[in-house]
């Protein structure tokens, strides 16, 4: 089995003189299914947290898991992540609560680990950013963003829902907030100045939803 962000028969080599021709004749192109990985439930974090408690006797309270879900909505590698960073890197001793789940988003965010450093990869396809940019503006599927490209997505686990496509959860939708806007800022500081705080929370609105609006306090990249 193979596992990845994208199927095998989507790998690009450069075999020829055109290094982004698809290679269908690739020995192992022979792909059959194309199965994802759920996102994990609340028990099943419990579960998995769980592990750590039996094998070393540090608990994590329901609250923090609770929050993890929420961080994560479920992807099983930043469930992992969080987990990794509080307990092997952070070395939180006693009871883990929700104050280091959120010491250990922001070290995940700000370390740009390949898994998150992968999405900005990503933004290089035009099919992902036309979709991304479109979810980011609020811009309906079937406008700059084709049905096609937001499946592709989808697949991909960057996005999640149907009607109303949104980032496929908190981490991800602060992470290519933070980054979208240092790259804008960084260009806007040379044509129009900085961001004005009206941009700013506009820019956040766009990426978080109504539920951020106005309560996403401003911090450092």
């Amino acid at each position: 089995m193979l596992c990845g962000l994208r199927d095998l028969r989507d790998y690009k080599v450069a075999s020829s003189s055109d290094p982004a021709r698809l290679n269908p004749a690739g020995s192992f192109n022979i792909l059959a299914d194309s199965p994802r990985l759920s996102d994990l439930t609340t028990d099943q974090i419990a579960e998995l947290y769980d592990q750590h408690t039996q094998a070393i006797g540090q608990e994590f309270t329901k609250d923090a898991v609770d929050r993890v879900l929420e961080l994560t909505q479920g992807q099983p590698w930043l469930v992992n992540a969080l987990a990794h960073a509080i307990t092997c890197k952070m070395k939180v001793t006693g009871t883990i609560t929700t104050e280091p789940v959120e010491d250990a988003k922001e070290r995940l965010i700000r370390a740009r680990p390949v898994h998150l450093d992968a999405l900005m990869t990503r933004l290089y396809e035009p099919r992902v950013e036309r979709a991304v940019r479109a979810i980011m503006e609020g811009t309906p599927p079937g406008t700059d963003a084709s049905f096609d490209d937001v499946s592709y997505v989808r697949d991909l686990g960057l996005i999640r829902g149907t009607g109303a496509p949104e980032i496929a959860n908190p981490i991800y939708r602060e992470f290519l907030l933070r980054h979208s806007l240092l790259c804008a800022d960084l260009l806007r500081r040379e044509q129009h100045g900085p961001f004005t705080d009206e941009a700013l929370i506009q820019a956040r609105r766009r990426i978080f939803g109504a539920a951020y609006f106005g309560d996403v306090p401003s911090r450092p990249c």
